[in-house]
């Protein structure tokens, strides 16, 4: 049970950290520059080492394992929370700014609700449906 609870906790976490990070990357280019090399870094390496320096600085337990959990699962929720994020129609964008809508309500009435299939589900669909090809 503490494995699944550690689990649990730790996506929830991550999440939170993940995705406002993830729509902040969206909306600024200089942002998405800064993080994208470091989000590559962070799937590239194994997940182990993003033990090691936890271990040093903590004891081996919990706190050590939700940290290094963590870490590992953020980098995918910010990657998919920039990319829903930016797969939004610009069309759509353009007709809510035409509607009187402030940023805020752009992102959480017209971004967030279109993009939401992407950050739940990753990219699991293909950039072109046969359809719209």
């Amino acid at each position: 049970m503490v494995t699944v609870y550690l689990c649990g906790i730790s996506s929830i976490i991550a999440a939170l950290i993940g995705i406002p990070l993830g729509i902040w990357a969206a909306r600024s280019d200089a942002a998405d520059r800064v993080i994208s090399p470091l989000i590559d870094t962070l799937q590239t390496m194994p997940s182990f080492v993003f033990l090691i320096p936890v271990v040093m600085l903590f004891r081996v337990g919990d706190v050590t394992a939700l940290i290094a959990v963590v870490s590992f699962a953020v980098a995918p929720a910010v990657r998919y929370a920039n990319h829903g994020i930016r797969q939004v129609s610009p069309s759509l964008i353009e007709a809510s700014v035409a509607s009187g809508c402030t940023r805020r309500q752009i992102l959480w009435r017209v971004q967030l609700p279109l993009a939401l299939p992407e950050i739940m589900l990753g990219s699991t669909r293909p950039s072109c449906w046969p359809s719209a090809c």
